[in-house]
């Protein structure tokens, strides 16, 4: 049987709607109880705040995207194989909620002092957590001489932001909500898989 989704989950659902279509400061939280269908003061007893509300969401997107990554990758034994599954989940992350982000502003935020702060205290270490385990991956490939390079934790950060940039130009000049993510996986494991540059042979 099916269990229904509780009344703290049918809130976040709802409110990443509302975020979604209104933006972040545009939202209020009588609009996230009309959608939930319950009442304001109902709101308030799970979450504090819009701030905290709002906080949850990323924090539970994340959380879920860690536990995919993880799942991705653990049942394989090869560290390139295990960085292909993981990127994959990248793209399918980052092209389904790049949308989401630029229509709450994210970037505006960064600069709300408070909301900052939220930031820092629950979504950075997850964030790390996330390129920690990237980054463990890519060390473990250097290691055993399957992966080029001498720092791991740079080849991370250039892997999740190379991605993110990816489906964020894919999306612009394509001008359309739904990427084509096999184009973008197909051309990622090209240039990790062989490089960007051509070899001198190639090129004759």
């Amino acid at each position: 049987m099916v269990s229904q989704m509780n009344t703290k989950e049918i809130i976040l659902n709802e409110a990443e709607k509302i975020f979604g279509e209104k933006g972040y400061y545009k939202t209020r939280m009588e609009d996230i109880a009309r959608s939930a269908k319950i009442a304001k003061g109902t709101v308030y007893l799970y979450f504090k705040s819009k701030q905290d509300l709002f906080t949850s969401i990323i924090e539970k997107t994340l959380l879920e995207f860690h536990h995919r990554i993880k799942n991705a990758s653990e049942n394989k034994k090869d560290e390139m194989a295990k960085l292909k599954n993981i990127i994959s989940e990248m793209i399918e992350e980052f092209a389904n909620k790049e949308m989401f982000m630029r229509k709450v502003e994210i970037h505006r935020l960064m600069e709300d002092k408070d909301l900052r702060a939220e930031f820092k205290k629950r979504i950075f270490p997850i964030f790390k957590g996330i390129s920690d385990y990237a980054t463990s991956i890519i060390k473990e490939g250097i290691k055993k001489g399957k992966i080029k390079g001498k720092n791991p934790e740079i080849i991370s950060a250039f892997i999740f932001g190379g991605i993110r940039n990816a489906c964020l130009m894919h999306d612009f000049m394509k001008n359309k909500e739904s990427l084509n993510k096999k184009i973008i996986e197909k051309e990622v494991f090209n240039i990790i898989e062989k490089g960007l540059f051509k070899r001198k042979k190639e090129a004759l």
